[in-house]
């Protein structure tokens, strides 16, 4: 049920290390590659697979909530039903949950984490250090208090799509005769068909994970994805779809919808007014595949508050709220106004 993996040097727990294919140890500096661990890992499947059946037929309770024993201490790791790696709180070593990553559970296809965790850090400091509004304090009293590494669920979603768009258009023209101006509207009826196909777009299986925040961490670098294997879990956090591709599925076609909508409106270009008066977008699904994505996670506070920065773990793209400097926004303010209030004097004196 449990997969961790052990360094041949000193048994100590490897972990994947970012932006490479192998296994490390903090420890003794060794190595092992993702392709053996993932051999050595599938040696003893079907006794796994016997275990697994056993303890997953039994939750009195019925909310997902199951217990394991960590491989390197014993300690005990309680999980919920969508937990697929986690990190012992008692010795710090990763463990991966087998189970709930095999047979059609198991994605398909992953992107590794690129960005370490001390480079997610000088990320973060350098981010506390920016905008205009931001206190000067902030970045020497701002406490992180936790930073996480976390495979976040993805289903990922591919359609041929056709949109087929009526329209009424005017083109207004003007001339002048003499002492006299003329203006003219042409009326027409204009016809699109657009097709498409979209590939891999992307919707988070997470329900904990705020979807506005997912797609604003886009995009995914898809040169990066490869086939999804258990060791590149090893020393993060991972959790498993939340939501069957159907419950989902009608998101990604809005985005779908949108962005045919976009490209068939951007071929009406040159008219005074467009005026959609019929529209039909239909979409016909080619493919569906079940990944991981990797995000840092950091927590920090600032005056008692607790704030949030979210970070994509391959692209360092991040999304988060920075504290305002409230003298600074006033000060601001003021010289806003004063230089509207300035450029208002001068337009009246010019017209009067």
């Amino acid at each position: 049920m449990i997969q961790s993996y052990k360094c041949p040097g000193c048994s100590a727990s490897l972990q994947y290390k970012e932006g490479t294919d192998v296994l490390h140890c903090p420890y003794c500096g060794r190595t092992v590659s993702i392709d053996e661990a993932a051999r050595k890992a599938k040696e003893d499947t079907d006794r796994e697979d016997e275990e697994r059946r056993d303890t997953e037929a039994s939750d009195p309770d019925g909310d997902g909530v199951q217990q394991f024993h960590c491989e390197s201490c014993g300690g005990e790791l309680v999980t919920d039903r969508f937990t697929a790696a986690t990190i012992c709180p008692f010795c710090g070593s990763p463990s991966i949950i087998k189970s709930r990553l095999s047979g059609n559970r198991k994605p398909q296809v992953l992107i590794p984490f690129g960005i370490s965790k001390e480079e997610a850090k000088g990320i973060f400091r350098k981010w506390t250090k920016s905008g205009f509004l931001t206190p000067r304090a902030f970045s020497s009293v701002s406490t992180l208090d936790s930073i996480k590494g976390i495979y976040v669920p993805y289903w990922l979603f591919s359609f041929h799509s056709t949109a087929s768009l009526v329209a009424s258009a005017t083109r207004v023209r003007t001339e002048i005769r003499g002492k006299y101006e003329y203006t003219y509207t042409d009326h027409f009826r204009l016809s699109r068909e657009t097709e498409n196909d979209y590939r891999r777009i992307p919707a988070d299986a997470s329900e904990e994970m705020p979807d506005d925040i997912m797609e604003r961490l886009e995009p995914f670098d898809y040169t990066k994805l490869t086939s999804f294997e258990l060791p590149y879990l090893s020393g993060f956090l991972a959790e498993c779809s939340n939501f069957d591709p159907e419950a989902l599925q009608p998101r990604v076609e809005e985005r779908a919808s949108k962005a045919i909508y976009g490209e068939t409106m951007s071929t009406m270009n040159g008219y005074s007014s467009v005026t959609v008066t019929q529209s039909r977008i239909d979409h016909q699904k080619s493919a569906q595949e079940y990944a991981m994505f990797p995000l840092w996670l950091l927590q920090y506070r600032y005056r008692g508050k607790n704030w949030q920065l979210f970070l994509n773990g391959e692209t360092g793209r991040k999304i988060g709220n920075l504290p305002v400097d409230k003298i600074k926004a006033a000060i601001l303010f003021l010289l806003s106004s004063a230089a509207a209030t300035g450029i208002a004097g001068l337009v009246w004196h010019m017209f009067i």
